[in-house]
């Protein structure tokens, strides 16, 4: 049997775009007769505190071992290499840790990492290339998400005031801008549901909740917290719009899945976006408050109706 060791930064359960790409994909390669075995290693990732070479020694000799490169540069330097001179490792390559982090030196051990492995794969165009540069020309795969097909009879038909937002409260995200620029167009009829994690930066996600109240919204804002599949589903039925404001965005499920289900998306560059051309996309610069609250405003007082020409994307089964 074909067999593959996934080492995940932790509980491989979470809930974020990196995490839900490798538990889809390894449930897609078992579909296909693939065995995979999900290591998880003990963080705080992307800098543990200790060492992981009694959990990398449950993987066998001569495996193929694909790496989360969240957690790839946090093991030191012998760990990596004794892992790479006993199995064939690639790292899958979500994001960038300088881009979502801004501290120096982050792009230096990210590539020295890299080159310890046999090779790496990034999940959006954007990455791979951004990486390509830095390694001086050495080029990676792009295997970017599948997105779950859906009945064409399922699509929604929505209240265009209905606006969603489907990302963890952390600084990145930066729902602040989006909160702004509503603050600006509070004439219109509308209604946000913002759909993400509290806990992963409490204090930006109170800072959050304060901001909504402080610009008068708490009537048409809601958090909903971090919903399940059923629930973050339902979410999505109940919108006509998804607005993504990410200050970076390697590539970004939440965009490919709200317009497989019919949504429109007013967004900042993402990777999901970049080869993509549809009257249901509308890009701003992150931090452009006057373009993205411009951008809404144009699609709330539109009349045309995009529901039913959402695009195909690849599932995830051929993407495995």
């Amino acid at each position: 049997m074909n067999r593959i060791h996934w080492l995940s930064p932790g509980d491989p359960t979470q809930r974020t775009g990196g995490y839900l790409y490798n538990a889809r994909m390894a449930s897609a390669l078992r579909e296909q007769g693939v065995d995979v075995i999900v290591h998880a290693l003990k963080g705080p990732w992307p800098w543990p505190q200790s060492s992981h070479q009694a959990q990398l020694q449950a993987v066998p000799n001569d495996a193929v071992v694909i790496a989360d490169g969240l957690m790839w540069p946090g093991l030191n330097s012998s760990e990596r290499a004794a892992l790479c001179d006993r199995c064939q490792v690639w790292v899958v390559m979500h994001s960038l840790m300088d881009m979502e982090d801004g501290s120096p030196g982050l792009a230096d051990a990210e590539v020295s990492a890299l080159r310890q492995a046999n090779g790496w794969f990034a999940t959006s165009e954007r990455t791979a290339r951004i990486l390509s540069g830095r390694l001086d020309g050495v080029t990676g795969s792009v295997v970017i998400p599948g997105t779950a097909p859906l009945v064409r009879e399922d699509l929604p038909v929505s209240k265009r005031g209905k606006l969603l937002n489907v990302a963890h409260l952390i600084p990145r995200k930066n729902q602040k801008v989006l909160l702004q620029a509503l603050a600006t167009i509070r004439d219109l009829d509308w209604q946000l549901d913002i759909v993400g994690s509290q806990e992963r930066d409490p204090d930006y996600a109170s800072n959050v909740e304060s901001y909504i109240s402080q610009l008068g919204l708490y009537d048409r804002v809601q958090l909903r917290g971090e919903l399940d599949e059923v629930a973050l589903e339902q979410a999505y039925s109940q919108a006509s719009c998804l607005i993504h404001t990410a200050d970076f965005e390697a590539y970004g499920m939440v965009l490919t899945e709200a317009l497989a289900r019919g949504l429109s998306v007013i967004s900042t560059p993402a990777g999901a976006l970049d080869a993509l051309d549809s009257p249901r996309i509308t890009q701003v610069e992150h931090g452009d408050v006057e373009g993205l609250a411009q951008g809404i405003r144009s699609y709330l007082q539109s009349s045309e109706d995009q529901a039913a020409s959402a695009p195909n994307f690849p599932t995830w089964t051929e993407q495995a």
